[in-house]
């Protein structure tokens, strides 16, 4: 990973989410640490935006971001850190992506809130809007979170044709610390899926990756899939789950339960998001 891009609103998550970061990354990395400041509109029938008020919000979150970035500098004046940052207004989501696209970014990093208002779960988490349009992978650090070491990830398989080609990116992405990867699907038994399930693992037999690869198949309980999936990374004490979450449409997205989704709120440990 050589250029990263993380989102922050200032919060304390938002400096956890960088605290990951250095962890994960080290001084070997470029950082972009972008704001998204949304605009003001004036009080219309047909919404028309301020530009006097939006460039005061603007001038007001420079200070601060200046403010944030410099608290970080300090904390790391003896290490060789890498620090870009930008200020944009729009769409918060949008905007991320938009940026991580044009700057080429390995990847966006961005920490996550435990509860949402009502408002937030019926639009989306800034952090789920992203993933449902972002190119580059994502990681997800949840509040409060304390970045250690990675000895042990989790890689949930749907049983995809295209699930090797994500473990192994996901391997590619972890391998400087060579965690033990455990790749898991949650399922009844059934000829069909188990064939797949085969054909996942001779991949890997037949090619042999540069970190320890496990492969296990839980039989699906009355729990949802999450709250199984949530079980089995406490059991293994893991550090990390990833997860392969394909664009969709709109269409798809209003009808189709996100595993993704019905994690936020609820992650003890970092998600990446492969792509």
């Amino acid at each position: 990973m050589k250029n990263i891009l993380i989102a922050t609103d200032f919060s304390e998550n938002a400096r956890n989410a960088w605290d990951y970061a250095w962890k994960r990354f080290g001084a070997q990395t470029r950082y972009h640490i972008i704001h998204v400041v949304s605009p003001v509109y004036e009080p219309a029938d047909i919404p028309v935006i301020s530009a006097v008020a939006t460039k005061n919000k603007r001038e007001v979150a420079q200070t601060i971001l200046d403010k944030w970035v410099g608290k970080i500098k300090h904390d790391h004046r003896d290490d060789e850190v890498l620090i870009e940052t930008l200020l944009e207004v729009g769409s918060p989501a949008n905007t991320i992506v938009e940026m991580a696209k044009e700057m080429n970014a390995d990847c966006i990093l961005m920490g996550t809130q435990g509860e949402h208002s009502k408002l937030d779960r019926w639009l989306g988490t800034i952090s789920m809007q992203v993933v449902d349009h972002a190119e580059a992978p994502l990681w997800l650090v949840p509040s409060g979170y304390e970045p250690d070491g990675l000895n042990t990830a989790i890689y949930a398989s749907d049983l995809q044709a295209s699930d090797p080609f994500y473990i192994w990116e996901a391997i590619q992405i972890m391998e400087p610390e060579k965690p033990i990867l455990k790749c898991v699907h949650i399922g009844h038994h059934n000829p069909d899926d188990e064939r797949k399930w085969s054909q996942i693992q001779d991949i890997f037999a037949e090619r042999s990756p540069t970190i320890q690869t496990q492969f296990q198949w839980l039989e699906t309980t009355q729990q949802d899939i999450a709250t199984q999936l949530l079980e089995y990374i406490q059991w293994n004490e893991a550090n990390l789950l990833v997860l392969y979450s394909p664009h969709r449409s709109w269409l798809q997205r209003l009808f189709h339960k996100s595993i993704v989704k019905d994690f936020e709120g609820h992650m003890t440990v970092p998600v990446l998001i492969v792509r």
